[in-house]
This record gives structure tokens, C-alpha cells and sequence, in this order.
């Protein structure tokens, strides 16, 4: 039963040494078996991916994720050799913002869980590199504190400065985009869209959505559905009155997900349901209408994809 297995596999889960200290370890100890650090943070993510399923399969997953995350490390270490002080930076900020989108690894980060002791241990060492990671990936890892419950001063510094810099940067000439095609855009930067708009909206700083490059990113032959749907929950202010460039993107983001909709996975069709929440939330005649027209459009494929959507995808688009 998947019962079983999960317990088989939550008692095989036994931390594996360093390696330099392999040799020093006799060949029978129990301590030199198992998944690694990163093969337990491949399992991790691999786990926070799953969606649907019964509760006795959440439950299990639940039992699963606390073996991978163990703090006691390896056998006769200190506390410090636990998961989170064993992964990269690059693995332990890609576990936790899987954690903070799972809902098996949500409710387990909300409680007094060996889950809770690893992103309290990860988020330390995370703190002390932010100017070192990407714009993407340091609005996931707010976005992802904020699910989890952690602390954000610091990173939303560190994101507001980054926003500004953006917003001064000289707007881009023809002849700086000499050479690439017309409407051509980096996969980064169109990732990086979705953080920018995001971070200006969370943060207060519409200043940023009426710079040249989020603009040019906005159009048609720049924007991707995937973006868009991502990009819909944020493009509303989160207090104050409606812009004409919060217009802009909202229907932008609307018009690429409607025409792109065949191609959304369940993640992108649930983000979008979320965006539609935010629109209806606001009320406005203009945002009212824009979020009927994506329903019309997503509704065919929720009832294609419903088997492969999670608990709090399914309220979130039946709530829409």
C-alpha cells in the first residue's frame, strides 16, 4: 500500500556523510546508506510537484518530506550538518520556494515540523547572499517567505533596490537592439516581467510599470500565455485607485491568456484562476470584464485538466 511504502521509504532516508569522510566510516555503518543532500533535494521538489491524490496520500507525502528534511544530519554531527546547511544555495532556495507552493509541505511549514527547522536554518544562510541572486528568484524567494511566514524585511530591501535600479536604467534605442529580430526577448527577461510588475505592485513603486522596458515587454510578441497567466494576479495595486498603467497590463496579460489558453499546464490555469480572483476582488467595471473573458477561456480546460489540480487549486478556480 502507499502507506507502507511511504514508511519503508521515510526509515531508508538515513543521511549519507560527506564524502571525504566515506573512508573514515566502516563499510556496514548505517549512516553510509540513503539519499544525499542533493538526492533528497531532488525528492523534496519531486514531492511538492504532486497535486490531487487522497488524504491518505498528502499524509504520506507529509511523513516523507519530514524524513528528507531531518535536522540531525549526519550521524554524530552537530545540528549545523543538517539539510539545510548540506545543500547549495541554488537546491536549498529552490526547496523552499517548492515548499512554500506545495500544500502538504505548506501545512507542514506552518507547525512545529522538522520542515519548520529547515527553512528556519535555510532561510539564515539565504539572508546573508541576497544581492547575489536574480531578480526572478529573489521575488520567488519574498513571495515564498511570505507563504511560509518568515520574516521579509530584509529581502523586500534588497528588492525595492533592485526595482529602482530597473526603473533608471536609460530605455532602450533601435540601435542598441540592432541585430535582433523585431519583438525578440530573452526567456530571462520575459521570466523577469512577471518579477518586476509583482515587486512594483507589493511594494508600492507604479513608477517602475511605467518604465520603457516593461512596456516593450508587454506586447503581444513578447509576452507569453505562461507569463501572462503568472503575471495577472499581480497586476492590480494592492491599496490606492487604479492606473492607466495597471490598465495596461491587466489587459495585456488577459489578451495573451485568452489567445494562448490550449497551452496552459494546470500550475499556470490555477495561477490565472487566482489573477481572476484579484480582478473580481476590485470590483471595476474594466477589470470585472477583463476577468469574464479569461473564465470563458480557461473553463473548457479546467474541466479537461480537473483530475491533475490540488486541493487549493480546485477552491481557488471554483471561487473564480
Amino acid at each position: 500500500s502507499s502507506r507502507q511504502f511511504s514508511q519503508e521509504l521515510a526509515k531508508a532516508l538515513s543521511m549519507r556523510p560527506p564524502r571525504g569522510d566515506q573512508a573514515a566510516e566502516p563499510a556496514s555503518s548505517s549512516s553510509s546508506q540513503g539519499l544525499g543532500p542533493e538526492q533528497r533535494a531532488t525528492v523534496l521538489r519531486a514531492l511538492c510537484e504532486l497535486r490531487g491524490g487522497e488524504a491518505a496520500t498528502r499524509q504520506n507525502a507529509s511523513v516523507i518530506l519530514a524524513s528528507l528534511v531531518d535536522s540531525k544530519g549526519v550521524s554524530g554531527a552537530s545540528k549545523d550538518a543538517g539539510l539545510a546547511f548540506q545543500l547549495s544555495l541554488e537546491d536549498l532556495r529552490r526547496c523552499i520556494c517548492a515548499l512554500s507552493e506545495s500544500s502538504s509541505g505548506l501545512e507542514e511549514a506552518l507547525k512545529d515540523s522538522p520542515v519548520r527547522d529547515f527553512i528556519s536554518q535555510g532561510t539564515k544562510r539565504l539572508l546573508m547572499v541576497l544581492d547575489e541572486l536574480a531578480l526572478p528568484d529573489l521575488f520567488a524567494l519574498s513571495r515564498a517567505f511570505q507563504s511560509l511566514q518568515v520574516e521579509r524585511s530584509s529581502i523586500d530591501g534588497e528588492l525595492r533596490q533592485r526595482l529602482l535600479q530597473v526603473a533608471a536604467q536609460a530605455p532602450e534605442t533601435p540601435e542598441r537592439r540592432t541585430g535582433n529580430a523585431r519583438g525578440s526577448v530573452s526567456l530571462s527577461e520575459r521570466r523577469e516581467l512577471v518579477s518586476l510588475v509583482a515587486g512594483a505592485q507589493a511594494l508600492g513603486e507604479v513608477g517602475v510599470l511605467r518604465c520603457s522596458h516593461i512596456r516593450q515587454a508587454l506586447m503581444p510578441e513578447a509576452l507569453s500565455s505562461r507569463d501572462a497567466a503568472e503575471l495577472l494576479r499581480y497586476a492590480l495595486p494592492a491599496e490606492g485607485p487604479m492606473t492607466s498603467a495597471h490598465e495596461l497590463v491587466v489587459a495585456q496579460a488577459v489578451r495573451q491568456i485568452v489567445s494562448g489558453a490550449r497551452t496552459l499546464n494546470p500550475r499556470q490555469i490555477a495561477a490565472a484562476s487566482r489573477g481572476v480572483l484579484a480582478l473580481q476582488a476590485r470590483g471595476d467595471k474594466f477589470v470585472v470584464e477583463q476577468a469574464g473573458k479569461v473564465l470563458r477561456a480557461l473553463w473548457p480546460r479546467v474541466a479537461l485538466r480537473q483530475p491533475y489540480f490540488g486541493p487549493q487549486e480546485i477552491s481557488d478556480i471554483l471561487w473564480a
